[in-house]
């Protein structure tokens, strides 16, 4: 279920149309999932005050989150710790090695 739950939500990416700014106001906006279910990607500040049964985290690292270049590296380890509690039965959490 994961593995589709992923293609799903790079199928999703690949729809969207526009430019980086329209795409990451869509992301940021949450929005009921059409009837029949579906997967929404929304940034971890968009997530706040939401519940979902299922959350995805696809790269949690330390250098991504919270990122190396932060200027607030705490106000970063808040919003994953939002992200990571709007998942009512399922937390996933795909770990990557650090990026150089």
């Amino acid at each position: 279920p994961q593995e589709r739950t992923l293609r799903a939500a790079a199928r999703t990416l690949a729809r969207l149309e526009g430019t980086l700014e329209s795409r990451l106001r869509r992301v940021r906006t949450p929005r009921p999932p059409p009837s029949g279910g579906g997967v929404q990607v929304l940034t971890m500040h968009g997530a706040k005050g939401c519940e979902f049964p299922r959350v995805i985290l696809p790269a949690v690292a330390d250098g991504i989150v919270p990122h190396r270049h932060a200027s607030d590296v705490e106000e970063e380890r808040r919003l994953l710790y939002v992200a990571m509690t709007r998942a009512a039965d399922e937390l996933v959490s795909r770990r990557i090695a650090e990026q150089q």
